[in-house]
Order: C-alpha cells, then structure tokens, then sequence
C-alpha cells in the first residue's frame, strides 16, 4: 500500500476512542502530524484519584481502550506503542471518555511485519519483540493486557530492577497471580488477563472475541473498593519512567523503542499526486506558497505540506 493512500487513509480513521489525525505537513526535511488536542490528563493519573475504585470502574475505561484497538485492527493498523502515557481522556470533566494516541500512521498491514520500527516501551513489550524481527497486530493485544493487569493490582505484572531482569521475566511469562490482592478479582477479569498475555501471539484473543468475554458482557457485581490499587498506582504513576528499561539503554539490539531513532524522510515527496478530496499547491521549505495547481473543499495536498480547513479545532503540532 503506497504511503498516499495510507496517510488518506489515516485522515478519514475516526473513533471516538481514538486521537484523530487531522493533518499532515511534509517538508524535504521532516513529516509532521497534526492531531486532535485531547484536553485531559493520563488515564492512570484520573484512576489514582477517582473516589470509589471497583472493577466496574476498570472495566468501564478499559472497554473504551479495547474499541479503540479494535477498531485500529479492522483497518490493519497496528498501534505498536500502547501504554499508559499513551491513554488519555478527552477533558478533565468526570465524563471524560478515553482517547487513544500516538498509533503509528506508516505502519498499515496485512502481514507480519520487520520489527525495526516497533516502539513499545519494555514493559508493555511482547515477548516475540524481544526473540524475533517479525510480529503482527497480538504485540497491541498482549500490551492491552499489561494495561489491565495494571488496572486491577496497580503494580507491572513483571518485577525487575534491570533490564536484563525485565526481559527474563517476559520470556518467561512470569506473572504472578497469587498475591493477597488477586483474591479480591474476580475469575473473569483475571481470565482477561491470562487471555491477553499468552506467550504464543497467535493464542491470544483477538479484540472481537474479547469483547464478547464474559467479564465484559455480564453484570459484574464486584462492587469491592480497591482502595489499595489507586495507592498502589499512584506509586506506580511516580516510579514508572525510572521503571522503564529501553533496550537502547541495556546496549542490545533486540528492538528500537522510541521515535527518535527514525530516519529523516527524503526529500522525495511521499505526497507526489493528488487525492479525490486534496487541492495540490506548491510549498517551498521555508512555507511559502506558490502557484496552485489543483482544488477541493476539504484538504490542500503539496510537495511540502498536507493543509486541512478545520480551523475551529485546537490542534498540537508533532514532528518526528
């Protein structure tokens, strides 16, 4: 799939789960992203401090993540860099709903794919990253269940002080589902869970089949406070970025996890031909415009820059 069409495509995804790509810039020297501001604060800074903290509570965020994976999925994308700060919410109202950020827009697929570009922070990190160059769309579904082990305990499912203990605990898919505070999950949610995090990425549930679970489709009356897991994630909140072992930082080679490392776009366009719904105009790198060659209502396609008419949302410049 050309890159034209896949970033055509990525300006019509619209989920309501999902932070929208409203527009591309392109210079010779760099592409950037123009995307939905989502005006509220991580999802797992809002959970630490919510009054009554049950499973409904974790179930009720967490479904809104899952329909937004799921619905990435449909359109084969993968996100690839799933973790809570990549989970926020639309305002800092109470009724703020989820907003997902930061899927990755170069990486449609219908097949397994290289794993040089994978972005995963190692704790939400698949084990078939760390053994293997390919992987496919269950690296997301094994992230969604670190995030909900997350929800449910408050603490990573892998304990490490090293990088190196980090990457053991993963391969070895050691979880511990014993500790005191599991006795208060019900056997549903930790079967999600289980589920989730299968070594094997190919016996892990899929999104369609996990909504369907019946954690997610039975009354849940849990109605137990988890008092200790919002202390236990606002610890976890505070020692997570020292808690983070890149494999860059171990000096392996296993996979690339931040953005930084991607290479500069070349001064080819990947933008050279005009959409159904784009005005091309010509953009010199120093953002002048020059003659214009092409017309539509909703978008102006150029050499340099992808320019949208919606002038009325507040948007956040991204280059990477």
């Amino acid at each position: 799939m050309g890159k034209k069409r896949t970033i055509g495509q990525l300006l019509n995804v619209d989920h309501k789960n999902l932070v929208r790509l409203k527009e591309v810039f392109e210079t010779s020297l760099s592409l950037h992203l123009v995307v939905e501001l989502a005006y509220g604060e991580e999802l797992f800074h809002r959970l630490s401090k919510v009054s009554v903290y049950t499973e409904k509570t974790v179930l009720y965020y967490f479904r809104q993540i899952v329909d937004g994976i799921k619905y990435l999925h449909e359109y084969e994308i993968i996100h690839r860099n799933l973790k809570p700060e990549n989970v926020l919410l639309s305002t800092r109202d109470n009724d703020a709903i989820v907003k997902i950020t930061d899927y990755c827009p170069h990486l449609f697929t219908t097949e397994d794919l290289d794993m040089e570009l994978v972005c995963y922070t190692t704790t939400f990190c698949a084990p078939e990253v760390l053994i293997s160059r390919r992987y496919d769309k269950s690296i997301d579904l094994w992230a969604l269940g670190v995030l909900l082990y997350i929800m449910l305990c408050g603490n990573s499912p892998f304990k490490s002080k090293t990088g190196s203990d980090l990457y053991r605990a993963i391969l070895h898919n050691d979880i511990d589902f014993e500790f005191g505070h599991w006795k208060s999950i019900s056997l549903n949610a930790q079967d999600v869970v289980k589920r989730l995090l299968m070594p094997d990425p190919k016996s892990r549930i899929i999104t369609p089949y996990l909504i369907n679970h019946s954690w997610f489709i039975e009354l849940n009356e849990n109605e137990q406070h988890l008092d200790s897991v919002k202390t236990n994630l606002e610890h976890f909140n505070k020692q997570r970025a020292a808690n983070y072992f890149s494999i860059e930082e171990e000096k392996e080679d296993w996979f690339t996890s931040e953005y930084a490392q991607l290479p500069r776009r070349s001064s080819e366009s990947i933008l050279t031909k005009p959409h159904d719904d784009v005005k091309v105009i010509k953009i010199d790198d120093k953002g002048n415009k020059q003659n214009n060659v092409g017309s539509s209502n909703q978008h102006e396609l150029t050499d340099g820059i992808l320019v949208g008419n919606d002038d009325n949302h507040m948007k956040e410049l991204l280059e990477l």
